[in-house]
């Protein structure tokens, strides 16, 4: 798994990675670039100006929440559940009985009538159909979120500023059974060993949506069982070897941290508060040996910044220098330079 994840040898460039991790949470923007740096060769900043405008998308899909990912793994996950998610999405804006279903699908006509002109941040949205200013919600997506499910808007993956919202067209070419038959070998492949409960916790979708496309695949998919972890687990053709990086800088919410219910395989239970934390919130973490060893927060210092460790137990003093340069990566990816590290002391 460490090895498709590239945190054994990096992949050439961000597309390879981003679909080596099938899609990178990104609601904190600086998130992407540091979870992409960790599985690219040399990712500088300003990569995403090299790509074409739809080879990536950033969108509501795993867990209802915001990722980045590959046109056609988005299209993808769309075809598994897009319209599943859409229909929630209806049920949740029209149950307080404030808004039928009929208002609600003109009001979303009026955004993409307005983005035809262009890309537009929300306030220009709702300037231009102003009954989405009485809408609670729209701070969390409930205005542009019903047509990101239809793949018809996407938000724009930038450096920076106002975030803002684009056409899209999405190309569904599976029937849904289809989809999510592949959305399981692409989960087992790519985070396996893992459960079916940490396939529906990564997906975030019931299990009356995806238990028969579990077991269509489940034929093709190796048992494996995991010394000291309790339960039968699952991969699609599974690494001949497994080999474990020394030292990796991992993102919040790290598609590594991120992609397991039972997150024991690289975080110990006793430290798991202090990655998961209350309200939802999930650290960057230090991963040494294969191992989730600490959290690591980077604060900006003018043209620079400073990445501050607080490691679970003392690290051994021989992986400081395999930690700044993991600081290094981290910083070239944002722009920043220099980047300095500190270690908080247990003493």
């Amino acid at each position: 798994m460490l090895r498709r994840h590239g945190l054994i040898e990096p992949y050439a460039t961000p597309l390879e990675a981003m679909g080596a991790v099938f899609a990178v949470q990104t609601q904190y923007a600086a998130s992407l670039p540091m979870a992409l740096a960790v599985r690219t060769h040399g990712l500088k900043a300003g990569w995403h100006k090299k790509l074409a405008q739809n080879d990536l998308v950033k969108s509501w899909t795993l867990r209802h929440t915001l990722h980045a990912q590959s046109a056609s793994d988005h299209d993808l996950f769309l075809a598994a559940a897009g319209q599943r998610m859409f229909d929630r999405y209806v049920q949740f804006m029209t149950r307080s009985g404030a808004l039928d279903e009929k208002t609600l699908r003109e009001m979303m006509d009026g955004i993409l009538v307005a983005l035809e002109r262009g890309p537009l941040t929300r306030p220009e949205i709702h300037e231009h159909v102003p009954a989405w200013k009485e809408i609670s919600w729209t701070g969390w997506g409930a205005d542009v979120m019903g047509l990101a499910y239809l793949g018809k808007v996407k938000l724009l993956i930038t450096d920076g500023g106002p975030t803002q919202f684009a056409l899209h067209t999405a190309e569904a070419e599976l029937e849904r059974e289809e989809a999510t038959q592949e959305l399981v070998r692409r989960y087992f492949s790519n985070y396996g060993p893992a459960t079916y409960a940490d396939f529906n916790y990564w997906t975030g979708l019931p299990a009356g949506l995806t238990k028969a496309a579990f077991e269509a695949v489940k034929p093709e998919l190796t048992p494996v069982e995991i010394e000291g972890i309790k339960g039968q687990r699952w991969v699609y053709r599974p690494e001949v070897t497994e080999d474990v990086p020394k030292v990796k800088l991992l993102a919040k919410f790290d598609p590594l941290t991120m992609g397991h219910k039972d997150k024991s395989l690289f975080l110990p239970e006793k430290y798991r508060t202090q990655v998961i934390r209350i309200a939802g919130q999930i650290e960057a973490a230090v991963l040494i040996n294969g191992q989730m060893a600490g959290t690591w927060r980077l604060t900006r210092k003018g043209k620079g910044g400073e990445i501050t460790v607080e490691p679970f137990t003392k690290i051994a003093k021989a992986r400081f220098p395999a930690i700044e340069r993991e600081a290094r990566r981290v910083g070239k990816a944002l722009g920043l330079n220099p980047i300095g590290v500190k270690t908080v002391s247990l003493d």
